[in-house]
């Protein structure tokens, strides 16, 4: 059998699965709510056999998908390598820092100023919406009116059809808001990158001028880090033949057996 198929079978069997376990939960729950509701002593065994003699069914099933799943698990899938998650709005920012927007022609900073423009007032609306909903919210949470202790349940109910509705809208413009946002930055990071292209391009020329200065730089740093290594070579060998090692660590060896008292 082909991994492919393979992988369609776990899923389906996994999805079938699940739901007849689902169906079993909410049949023992069922019959248990039916036991403790039938009289003084339920939880007999006579109204046990009576009430789950019927659920027998789903119970089987469960039992023989289990037995299902772990023979199915004799044949496992080949792991498949886990793609991380890129994060567009991170990789223009490390583009943008590469290149001037200044300097880039004017069609293409209209463009870029309109794709961060319309983040800004995306942000904002969803800041806004999220303010009123927690307002709300807020405002009869905190009412006393709308809690008498008259009926608590009820009362619950009346609280969660309330704010559930301002919880969906909240969620709802934070879903719109980071698609809006990656769209916009996606659009933004091909020009970004068209751009960096087109600069790439104009600076061919200058290159090949530039290498001599790097290539001077770098010797001068390599110059400057062995100068600092003999001069620290040099002075070790100094201060161990003129005593000055010894005399570290014998106060080294008093500060510990004298001052912090490990001795």
């Amino acid at each position: 059998m082909s991994q492919e198929k393979l992988r369609k079978l776990h899923l389906i069997y996994g999805i079938v699965l699940s739901c007849i376990i689902i169906v079993t939960g909410i049949c023992f729950i069922v019959s248990c709510v039916q036991i403790y509701n039938s009289g003084m002593r339920p939880f007999t065994r006579e109204s046990i056999y009576t009430h789950f003699i019927s659920i027998v069914v789903p119970v089987i099933l469960c039992i023989v998908g289990i037995i299902g799943g772990m023979v199915l698990s004799l044949f496992p899938l080949e792991k498949q390598k886990i793609k991380g998650i890129i994060d567009t709005g991170v990789i223009l920012n490390k583009m943008s820092r590469k290149i001037d927007i200044s300097k880039c022609d004017s069609d293409t900073q209209e463009k870029i100023q309109k794709e961060r423009k319309l983040r800004l007032f995306t942000n904002i609306f969803c800041i806004d919406a999220l303010v009123v909903c927690i307002v709300i919210s807020l405002i009869y949470a905190l009412n006393k009116n709308n809690f008498p202790a008259v009926s608590i349940n009820s009362e619950m109910v009346d609280a969660m059809l309330f704010i559930l509705p301002c919880i969906i809208v909240g969620l709802g413009a934070i879903y719109a808001t980071v698609l809006i946002c990656n769209s916009s930055y996606s659009r933004e990071l091909a020009l970004v990158k068209k751009s960096l292209s087109t600069a790439k391009r104009e600076s061919l020329g200058d290159g090949a001028q530039d290498v001599p200065n790097n290539r001077g730089n770098e010797r001068f740093l390599l110059g400057a880090r062995l100068t600092l290594f003999v001069i620290a070579v040099t002075f070790i060998i100094i201060g161990i033949f003129n005593g000055g090692m010894a005399d570290v660590l014998y106060k080294a060896i008093n500060i510990c057996t004298e001052c912090i008292g490990l001795g």
